[in-house]
């Protein structure tokens, strides 16, 4: 297998992981039975994933290699992790956006990359202005890339 068929074999495998993941989560939760998440989001992951590689090799009909194999396992554990990471993490997306407005949300990425370039070009002194006007503490900083990456930590928090 080359490795785009990889990549592409593994991004459609993390995504079906997911789903089907969670369209069985939701289908136990309904008839109450209890479950591992992560245990379920394994068993899924082999499922498709084995699956979308059978579907491959029997297409292109490829012979079975050791490499096809590894291969094989390095995707099932890929979408596995990407199904139990990936959808929280969506989840936690979804919420912070709906409580920031779009336009928001915009302007903040906007100002946070405009201040991210602007301070390389300003002067020891001029950063201290900054920061003093938005009360960030630079007490002890007198070199320009500490003064600087004590303004971008405070402008991420």
């Amino acid at each position: 297998m080359s490795y785009e068929i990889i990549l592409i074999g593994l991004a459609a495998a993390s995504a079906l992981t997911s789903l089907a993941t969670e369209a069985v989560k939701k289908i136990l939760d309904e008839v109450g039975a209890t479950y591992k998440s992560n245990i379920l989001a394994a068993i899924v992951s082999i499922i498709v994933t084995v699956g979308i590689c059978a579907g491959y090799i029997v297409y292109t009909s490829i012979a079975v290699t050791p490499q096809l194999i590894v291969a094989v396992i390095a995707m099932v554990v890929l979408s596995w992790i990407g199904a139990m990471v990936g959808y929280d993490k969506v989840i936690q997306t979804i919420k912070q956006l709906a409580t920031t407005t779009t336009t928001e949300a915009i302007a903040e990425a906007v100002e946070a990359l405009t201040v991210d370039a602007e301070l390389d070009d300003l002067t020891v002194t001029a950063l201290k202005e900054y920061a003093e006007s938005r009360n960030i503490n630079i007490e002890g900083l007198s070199k320009k890339a500490d003064i600087i990456a004590a303004i971008q930590s405070a402008n991420e928090g």
